[in-house]
């Protein structure tokens, strides 16, 4: 079993290694260990930032899911339970019911022949 290290000291591991990764070029001659060790370092660098951003797009995603959770047959259902719900008594129903149209002003005093 591996011994436990610290974040410390393996970030301390990463800087080394992309350090000897880019000097690697005067004994092998290989370009390609040196642009690894150059992204290597500028992991470390803007470790922080990377972090934080890839933090901020997984709220972003989180955000999108929580507003896609209602499709649009639920939001018509809901509609409809509302318009249900206020209208009560449709005009209509008020028209066969008082055999007139109800003015918008409720006056008790107008009398209807």
């Amino acid at each position: 079993m591996l011994p436990k290290m610290n974040n410390k000291k393996i970030f301390n591991l990463i800087e080394y290694v992309s350090a000897a990764l880019v000097f690697s070029f005067f004994v092998f001659h290989n370009i390609a260990l040196v642009i690894l060790g150059i992204f290597i370092s500028l992991y470390a660098i803007n470790k922080y930032y990377i972090h934080n951003l890839i933090k901020f797009s997984r709220l972003i995603e989180i955000s999108k899911k929580k507003q896609q959770v209602y499709t649009s047959k639920e939001i018509e259902s809901e509609k409809i339970e509302l318009y249900k719900i206020k209208s009560g008594n449709g005009l209509a129903e008020k028209i066969e019911e008082l055999g007139y149209i109800p003015s918008i002003i409720d006056n008790d005093e107008i009398d209807v022949a």
